[in-house]
């Protein structure tokens, strides 16, 4: 998979299933998380493991003073681990 299709894939995963801001399928927001796909691009490029992936998107959280169930972020680890194995 080439890193474009790995962007639009990662971007695709946050707005689905972690969406801290609840954007939900707005089309008018959907570049709210673009600015955090560098860092989990990186993150699965490095080989990072599902905890520090975990903790990550728990960090982002907190910078959006919310934290999420921590259902729906193991949720999007394992949907982002997927992205990577299938590469």
């Amino acid at each position: 998979m080439n890193d474009d299709l790995k962007l639009q894939n990662i971007r695709a995963v946050l707005l689905r299933d972690w969406d801290p801001a609840d954007i939900g399928d707005n089309p008018n927001l959907a570049d709210e998380y673009d600015d955090y796909l560098a860092e989990v691009f990186n993150l699965l490029r490095e080989r990072a493991d599902e905890s520090r992936l975990y903790e990550h998107l728990l960090g982002l959280e907190k910078d959006f003073g919310i934290q999420l169930p921590e259902e729906r972020r193991a949720k999007t680890v394992e949907a982002l681990f997927k992205l990577e194995s299938a590469d």
